[in-house]
């Protein structure tokens, strides 16, 4: 699944990202101006069987452009154990 955060939403650059997986729903989290996270559209679908591993990545879609990517204040936390 790719989502374009950047460039693609008109100059948009969101603050935050977040990913959430409850069962087998995974939902995207953005925040764009600072505001409360909020779900970037409805929840995914999909069952995981074994252990799976989530990342962040960053490229250029035209082979000829160079582009960097900054990634700051990254936090990763597993709430697998917890219950809400």
């Amino acid at each position: 699944m790719e989502y374009r955060f950047g460039g693609t939403l008109n100059g948009v650059m969101a603050q935050r990202i977040g990913i959430t997986k409850k069962g087998d729903e995974i939902t995207i989290y953005a925040s764009i101006k600072g505001e409360p996270m909020h779900p970037l559209g409805p929840p995914l679908t999909m069952h995981f069987d074994a252990p799976f591993y989530v990342g962040i990545g960053f490229c250029s879609h035209l082979p000829t452009t160079l582009d960097t990517g900054v990634f700051s204040h990254v936090v990763l936390l597993n709430k697998a154990s917890k219950v809400e």
